[in-house]
This record gives structure tokens, sequence and C-alpha cells, in this order.
């Protein structure tokens, strides 16, 4: 859980601090969301922090239009070409392990929580089918599960999403 704030921590002081110009128009990410086309701005994918071996930040944002956006994170995406299946992180995560984060928030509060989906039939992984200098592209599928400890802050949310013929395309900074 410690991770997962630090990472929350790291978006909101990164969509917080918005500059457009340093994101190139193509810099996308989309997919299919429970059947229904779903298209996003990526927002940082950094590997400044930390050396090339650690794996990148992909942050990606979505704003509904309903008061709450999707914020969706790749934690330690190798910065190779590669299919990398995602693990259940739903323990504690050490600061190396590949990880996936999805929430939804609203402007001063995050709404609801989901952690990854690995009991269903779906594989969720990410795929870098190419990376030259500064410029990326992949593939993802992902199955979630909503945290339904508490009740859905946002009540159009569904318990489960499932993010199929997923696709990115944006640049990397160093």
């Amino acid at each position: 859980m410690k991770y997962f704030t630090t990472y929350l921590l790291i978006a909101v002081a990164c969509f917080s601090c918005k500059n457009d110009d340093d994101t190139p128009d193509w810099s996308t990410a989309s997919a299919l969301k429970n059947g229904v086309y779903w298209e996003a701005e990526i927002k940082v994918v950094d590997n400044s922090n930390h050396p090339r071996e650690t794996g990148l930040l992909i942050i990606i944002q979505k704003d509904n239009g309903d008061g709450f956006d999707d914020f969706m994170q790749f934690v330690n995406v190798p910065a190779e070409v590669g299919r990398y299946i995602l693990p259940d992180t739903s323990g504690n995560a050490q600061d190396s392990t590949m990880r996936i984060y999805y929430i939804t928030a609203g402007t001063d509060v995050i709404g609801d929580t989901f952690t990854l989906l690995t009991e269903d039939a779906i594989e969720n992984y990410i795929e870098i089918t190419d990376i030259s200098d500064d410029e990326i592209m992949g593939t993802f599928q992902l199955s979630f599960l909503r945290n339904t400890t508490s009740p859905p802050a946002n009540p159009g949310t569904p318990d489960t999403l499932l993010f199929t013929e997923g696709q990115i395309h944006t640049w990397i900074r160093y």
C-alpha cells in the first residue's frame, strides 16, 4: 500500500503541473474498455530518475467528463521490445517489481481503486513493439476488479473493467 500511495502522489504532482507543450499530439493510448472505444492521453513516460535497467513509468489519464478521470500507471516496464506479463501486485510490491495501478479520481479525491484481475481467463500484459531513441509503441490487455470494500465513488463505474486491443504510442523523457 505504501508504494501505491507513493506512485499516486507522483501522479497527482505530474497532473497538477500540466505542461501541454511537453507532450506531442500523438502521445495517446487507446483500447476497447468493456467493449467501448476508449482513448486517453499519455502524460508521462519517464526514465529520467532511474537507470534504464529499472524500467519505464507510463502514466495515462482520461478525462471522462463526469468529474472523475481514469488514471492508469504502468511501473517498471522494461525499456526494450518484448511482451511482459503483469503480475498480481495487490500485496506489497518491491520497488523493482513491474506493476500496474488503475484508479478513478476527482479533482481532490481518489474515487475508485482497482486491482489486476488475475483469476480471469484474460492474460494481463504490456508489449513493447518498437522502441527507438525517444519514441515507444506498444500494445496492452488488462482486466481489473474494483475494490468493493467501500461503495463506488462514481456510481457509473462498473465493478470489473476489461481493456482489450490496447495501443500506446508516445515518447520517452530521459
